[in-house]
């Protein structure tokens, strides 16, 4: 299966949750891109002049959280800006290369959207979009799994790598070695 228990949780409902501002000015941000054509551009095709955080907040789709949250709050457009931006970006990326993956955190934001987005998204994201999107998580499990930091103290990378596992391996449970991510994070 490709939800597990954090899925359905729901701890995020609600009306005030939209009035969040970092989630309003993710939306704007994507809706701008997708207006200029950049939100479609390959990471690799993105001109050597653009800004790091640019590049980096392209790379961290809390917009498609948001996209799902405002779906089960009854916007019904939101569920297809949701899958069809994301496919968009899940095209383009190439997993392991390019600036989404050079910060690990950046890979632990994705699979927390993702696996919340998902879950809020249910029936509205269909088997195909479920598949692409496991894919991407399993690569992002394996990616993640490869560049675990030492533990040192006031780093706050392991700690977020580790919840990263914890995340991706409980909300993808059938996910090749998911259960063991998950519980060898725990264990760390």
């Amino acid at each position: 299966g490709w939800g597990g228990p954090l899925l359905n949780a729901g701890v995020l409902t609600g009306p005030d949750t939209m009035r969040n501002s970092a989630a309003v000015t993710a939306i704007e941000s994507t809706q701008a891109l997708t207006r200029s054509g950049d939100a479609n551009t390959p990471w690799n095709q993105i001109g050597a002049d653009a800004a790091e955080d640019a590049l980096r907040a392209s790379n961290r789709p809390g917009w498609f959280s948001v996209l799902a949250h405002r779906h089960i709050l009854g916007d019904n457009t939101a569920a297809d800006q949701a899958v069809s931006a994301m496919s968009n970006w899940l095209a383009t990326d190439v997993p392991g290369r390019g600036p989404g993956w050079v910060h690990t955190t950046d890979l632990v934001a994705r699979l927390t959207h993702w696996s919340i987005g998902v879950g809020w998204l249910q029936d509205a994201a269909d088997s195909d979009f479920r598949r692409r999107m496991a894919g991407a998580v399993q690569h992002h499990l394996q990616h993640l799994d490869t560049r675990l930091d030492p533990l040192t103290e006031g780093d706050m990378r392991r700690p977020l790598q580790l919840c990263g596992l914890i995340i991706g391996g409980l909300s993808w449970p059938g996910l090749v070695n998911a259960d063991v991510r998950w519980s060898d994070a725990l264990a760390a």
